[in-house]
C-alpha cells in the first residue's frame, strides 16, 4: 500500500539525516514514525509489515535510539501466521528486523526475566520456526549476497534451530567460493564484498565456528587485493572475536595491507585493526596506535572510542608515546562527546582513568566527560552502571567531582528502574561497589534497600550462558 511505502521512505530519510537535524530532530521524527507504524500495523499485508519493521529498526539503529517494546511485539503478532507464505527475500528481511529488535528494544539488556515470562528470543524462535524450516530446504538456491545477509541476522539468535541452519548453510559458501570466485568478474566482486561480513557473522554466532572462520579467513589471505580496506577490517575483527592466534596469516596479511596503504586507509578501519591487534597482543599494535594518534584530527567518535579502549591495553609503548597519545585523546574526546552514546562515554571515562588516573581527574576533559555522562545517564545499561560504580570505588577524583551528586541521583534511579536486568553476578558486584562508596557518594537513600531486596530474591541464581556477540569497545 502507499501508506507502507511512504513510511519506508520516511524511515530512509530520517536514517540519512546529518548534523543538527540528526541530533535534534532525529529522535522526535523517529518517535512519530513509531506512532504511525503502531497505528497502521493491522492495515499492512504481511510482506509490507515485514518491510516496515525492518526499516524502522534500521532507522533506530542509525540514530542510536531505542525502539518501544510493543513495536516488535505487535508486528510479531501480525506476521506470526503468515511466515510460511512470505518469499525468501521477505523472510530474510524479517529475520534481520527481529535481529535488530533484540538489540534495540529498551528493556531487553539481558536474558534475565521473571519466572514464567518468555524472552523475546523464545518468542521469535517460535515465530521464525516455519521460516527456518523453509530456508533449510531452499538455501542452495539463494544468491551469495542473500546468504550473507541471512547468516548476519541469524548470528544474533541463540537457538538450536538457528545453530543447525548456520552449520547447514556454511558448505554453500565454500561451494560458491570454490567454483565461482575466478569465473566472472561480477560474481567474484559479490563474493569479495560479502565474505568478510560472513566471517564476522560466524565469529559472532553461538555455533562452534572456529574451523569455518579459519578457512574463510584463509580465502581472504589468498587474495587480499580483492577486498576493500573496510572488509579487511571486518576480517580482523572476526579473528579477534574468535581468539584466532596471532600466528594465523590473517593478522600479518591485514597489518601489511594497512601499512602499505598508509593514509589512504579510512580512519575507522585503521582504528578497528589497531584495537584488534591490541586485544590480541599483536606486535604491530603500538605502531598502529601511534599512526592513528598522528591522524586523530580525522577521527570520528567510533575511532576515538577505539583509541580510548586500546591505549591502556597496548603493550610496548614508550612513556613519551603514552603521554603523546593521552594528550591527543583528551582533545579528541572533548570534540566527540556530543556524539558518543552513554555506554561509550562510560567506557572512555574508565579507560582514560586507567591510563592516567588522578592526572586525568584534574583536566577539563574529565569535567566535560562527567557532565556529558550525567546528561546521558538514563541511557546507561546495567553493565556500564556497574563499570561506573566500580570506578568510583577506585578513583578519588570521581568521588570528589562536582558532577557526582547529579550523576549519582540519575544513576540511582536507573539502577532501581533496571534492577531486574542485572545478571546475578553483576548485582553482587554492584552491591559490593555501593557498600564501598556508600559514605563518599550520595546515593539516594532508597536505592541500597532495593538492591539488597533484589539480591535476596536471586540469592540462589546463577548467570545464564554469556551472549556470544561481543563488542570490542567494551572489552574488559
Amino acid at each position: 500500500s502507499m501508506k507502507a511505502y511512504a513510511l519506508v521512505l520516511q524511515a530512509k530519510h530520517i536514517q540519512n539525516l546529518t548534523g543538527h537535524e540528526r541530533t535534534q530532530e532525529g529522535p522526535r521524527m523517529l518517535a512519530l514514525l513509531q506512532d504511525t507504524a503502531l497505528r497502521n500495523c493491522e492495515r499492512y499485508a504481511p510482506a509490507e509489515a515485514t518491510n516496515v519493521l525492518y526499516w524502522v529498526m534500521r532507522c533506530a539503529a542509525a540514530l542510536n535510539e531505542k525502539v518501544r517494546g510493543e513495536l516488535p511485539q505487535k508486528y510479531m503478532g501480525a506476521v506470526r501466521s503468515h511466515v510460511s507464505k512470505l518469499g525468501v527475500h521477505e523472510v530474510v528481511n524479517l529475520i534481520r528486523a527481529f535481529a535488530s529488535a533484540l538489540e534495540q528494544v529498551e528493556y531487553l539488556w539481558t536474558s534475565v526475566r521473571e519466572e514464567g515470562d518468555a524472552s523475546l528470543q523464545e518468542q521469535l524462535a517460535e515465530v521464525l520456526q516455519p521460516a527456518l524450516q523453509r530456508l533449510a530446504k531452499r538455501h542452495e538456491h539463494m544468491s551469495f549476497s542473500e546468504l550473507s545477509q541471512l547468516v548476519a541476522a541469524l548470528s544474533r539468535f541463540e537457538s538450536d534451530e538457528v545453530d543447525a541452519l548456520m552449520l547447514q548453510v556454511a558448505p554453500a559458501f565454500f561451494a560458491r567460493i570454490g567454483s565461482e570466485f575466478d569465473d566472472r568478474i561480477e560474481v567474484s566482486h559479490t563474493i569479495s564484498a560479502n565474505l568478510a561480513g560472513v566471517v564476522l557473522a560466524y565469529a559472532q554466532a553461538r555455533v562452534p565456528a572456529s574451523e569455518i572462520v579459519g578457512q574463510m579467513l584463509m580465502e581472504v589471505v589468498r587474495t587480499p587485493e580483492r577486498y576493500l580496506y573496510f572488509h579487511l577490517g571486518l576480517a580482523c575483527y572476526a579473528a579477534c572475536l574468535q581468539r584466532i592466534p596471532t600466528s594465523h596469516p590473517i593478522w600479518d596479511c591485514v597489518v601489511g595491507e594497512i601499512r602499505q596503504a598508509g593514509p589512504l586507509v579510512e580512519m575507522e578501519v585503521q582504528t578497528v585493526v589497531m584495537l584488534c591487534c591490541s586485544v590480541a597482543e599483536h606486535e604491530a599494535a603500538p605502531e598502529l596506535l601511534m599512526c592513528a594518534v598522528n591522524r586523530i584530527d580525522h577521527c570520528g567518535w567510533r575511532s576515538v572510542a577505539s583509541l580510548c579502549t586500546a591505549l591502556p591495553r597496548c603493550r610496548g609503548l614508550a612513556p613519551e608515546q603514552v603521554e603523546q597519545a593521552f594528550a591527543a585523546l583528551e582533545g579528541a574526546l572533548e570534540r566527540v562527546l556530543p556524539d558518543l552514546a552513554a555506554g561509550y562515554v562510560c567506557v572512555a571515562l574508565q579507560r582514560m582513568l586507567a591510563v592516567k588516573g588522578e592526572v586525568f581527574g584534574e583536566s577539563e576533559c574529565f569535567r566535560k566527560t562527567m557532565v556529558a555522562l550525567t546528561r546521558k545517564a538514563k541511557r546507561l545499561d546495567p553493565t556500564n552502571m556497574l563499570r561506573l560504580l566500580e570506578a568510583y570505588a577506585q578513583y578519588d577524583c570521581l568521588r570528589q567531582s562536582r558532577s557526582t551528586p547529579a550523576l549519582m541521583s540519575a544513576v540511582s534511579r536507573e539502577i532501581v528502574r533496571k534492577l531486574h536486568y542485572f545478571l546475578p553476578s553483576q548485582l553482587r558486584r554492584l552491591h559490593v561497589a555501593m557498600m564501598a562508596t556508600q559514605e563518599s557518594v550520595g546515593y539516594s537513600e532508597w536505592v541500597l534497600p532495593c538492591v539488597e531486596e533484589r539480591l535476596e530474591q536471586i540469592k540462589d541464581q546463577e548467570d545464564p550462558p554469556a551472549p556470544t556477540k561481543r563488542d570490542l569497545l567494551s572489552f574488559d
